[in-house]
């Protein structure tokens, strides 16, 4: 025989869900604003180290060594091979 589910029981239940949703969906929030942040932000570090590299290249005879580690910049670092 089934017992019947007290009201203090259903709205435990209730308040459990409606926090695990409201937990999931600030993740997915979360997720999605972060990935974008993310995309922006290398986009804007390539833009300013491929800026700063062409400026150099236009004023500099000699930009890169022959062989060897190059420093380019505080983010990036290349081997010339």
């Amino acid at each position: 025989m089934k017992r019947a589910v007290t009201l203090s029981e259903r709205v435990t239940w209730a308040l459990a869900g409606a926090v695990a949703a409201f937990v999931a969906l600030q993740g997915v929030l979360v997720y999605v604003l972060l990935a974008g942040q993310e995309d922006d932000l290398v986009d804007s570090i390539v833009l300013a180290e491929t800026q700063r590299l062409a400026q150099r290249l236009a004023t500099e005879d000699d930009v890169f060594p022959a062989v060897g580690a190059m420093e380019m910049g505080s983010n990036l670092r290349a081997w010339i091979q």
